[in-house]
């Protein structure tokens, strides 16, 4: 039996995996809020599907995958399944395999994309923008059925970058042989969402990413060609992205 949802509850990740999939109703969880997703309209759906196909397509044979909305995306896991951030975005592609069980993605996918729906574009632009910022998602489109248009949004490569914000504030973790940088890095990237309150260190670097961190923004009409960046080697024809196949009769 499935979880009544109420509005003002906070709700973590494993009351997220004990509601009723089939109730008719699917949410997602922003900071512990329960956010009602819409119902797809065709042409919604004609973009997804040209979307995943195109992806799927372009990863055949590579070590990356592509996910749907069926698929969770955990962006800040807890071993306990505390963490209140649980989205189910509309396309996602994951190239490190070790982030994925039977459930959901634990960590941020390498590129996400969200195709607009009226009574959610908002929650797409503001929440979710922030959110994936947040969890250092490389790559974030959202694409506008009204307009055709594509806005790319990319996560800053200089100064703004995870691992260059964590080289500035713990440079003593990276003085020593560059054997042991990617052990502290990652060290460093597991205490950073940890939910300890033993260390001070997660929130002091938490809040410099946050300040420090940017998406640098692009955006595409329906007649480009987007290079992905986080997928070298892809390419996506925005044309094939908004041009519903005709069906004969």
């Amino acid at each position: 039996m499935g979880l009544a949802i109420e509005k003002d509850k906070c709700y973590t990740a494993a009351d997220f995996f004990e509601w009723e999939p089939d109730s008719g109703e699917r949410y997602e969880l922003a900071d512990g809020g329960a956010y009602m997703m819409a119902g797809c309209s065709r042409r919604h759906e004609e973009i997804n599907d040209n979307l995943f196909m195109l992806i799927r397509g372009a990863l055949k044979g590579k070590p990356c995958r592509v996910y749907s909305e069926n698929f969770a995306v955990r962006l800040f896991p807890d071993l306990e399944r505390k963490d209140n951030c649980v989205f189910l975005p509309d396309i996602f592609v994951v190239c490190d395999r070790k982030k994925l069980d039977e459930r959901a993605c634990n960590g941020a996918p390498d590129l996400i994309i969200e195709v607009l729906s009226p009574s959610t574009a908002r929650f797409d632009r503001l929440v979710k923008f922030n959110k994936y910022l947040e969890a250092c998602v490389k790559e974030y489109w959202i694409v506008d059925p009204e307009l055709n248009t594509i806005q790319v949004h990319r996560l800053g490569t200089t100064n703004n970058s995870c691992a260059a914000i964590l080289h500035r504030l713990c440079p003593h973790f990276f003085a020593q042989n560059a054997l042991h940088k990617p052990i502290m890095l990652a060290l460093l990237g597991f205490k950073l969402w940890a939910n300890s309150a033993q260390s001070c260190l997660p929130l002091v670097i938490r809040r410099a990413l946050l300040q420090n961190k940017r998406y640098v923004t692009s955006v595409y009409n329906d007649e480009a060609k987007i290079d992905v960046l986080s997928l070298p080697g892809l390419t996506i024809n925005t044309q094939d992205v908004f041009t519903a196949e005709e069906e004969g009769i």
